[in-house]
């Protein structure tokens, strides 16, 4: 998902008209609520954008399994 904490806005993606919200997520708030939910051996990585892509958040991975 991607990592952050806001909400980014686009009227136009890919050269099409859109109305569209990205909601950003607090890494700490994702890991938390995974935990609370009793997952164990929970672990996340958090890589940062892939300009080439032209990616400009960062993206955070959270793997967890079921007790």
């Amino acid at each position: 998902m991607h990592a952050g904490a806001e909400v980014r806005h686009l009227d136009e993606w890919f050269g099409s008209e859109v109305d569209l919200d990205f909601v950003l997520h607090e890494p700490a708030f994702v890991v938390g609520t995974v935990e609370s939910a009793g997952l164990v051996d929970v672990e996340w990585y958090l890589r940062g954008p892939l300009t080439g892509r032209g990616e400009t958040t960062q993206r955070l991975y959270v793997v967890g399994r079921k007790p």
